[in-house]
C-alpha cells in the first residue's frame, strides 16, 4: 500500500469538508475518489465537532511534546493525544483546517564538559 492510499483511506476522511476541497486537484484519481457518494457518507459520519487544540511548551532549556487539549472526548478521534506515535520528537510549527505542520526535532546535546 502506497502513502497516497493510506492518506486517502485513513487521514483525509477526518478532515473538514472545506479542507478536502483543496485536495481535489491532486490527481484525477483523487478527484474521482472525492466525488463518490461513499466518501461523502464516510466523511459525514467522521468526527465533525471541534476536538480541541494542540499546545506545546517551548522554552530555552525545555521543549515538551505536543499535546491535545481535548474539548470533547467523544469528538476527539485522536488515538494518541501526545502524538507519541512518532518515532522521533516533533515540534508543531503551524496548524490550519485540521492539519498540523510538524518538524522533526533533534535531541538536545549536553555541551557541559566535566572537569
Amino acid at each position: 500500500m502506497e502513502i497516497k492510499d493510506v492518506a486517502m483511506k485513513y487521514v483525509l476522511l477526518f478532515l473538514p469538508g472545506k479542507s478536502l476541497i483543496k485536495f481535489w486537484e491532486v490527481s484525477n484519481e483523487w478527484n474521482h475518489w472525492f466525488v463518490s457518494p461513499l466518501v461523502a457518507y464516510q466523511q459525514g459520519i467522521s468526527f465533525n465537532k471541534l476536538s480541541g487544540n494542540f499546545y506545546q511548551i517551548v522554552d530555552v532549556d525545555f521543549q515538551s511534546d505536543p499535546n491535545l487539549l481535548s474539548l470533547d472526548n467523544c469528538a476527539n478521534g485522536v488515538p494518541y493525544p501526545s502524538l507519541g506515535l512518532f518515532p522521533k520528537r516533533i515540534k508543531v510549527l503551524s496548524s490550519r483546517s485540521g492539519m498540523l505542520l510538524c518538524k522533526w526535532v533533534a535531541p538536545m546535546k549536553n555541551n557541559h564538559s566535566k572537569g
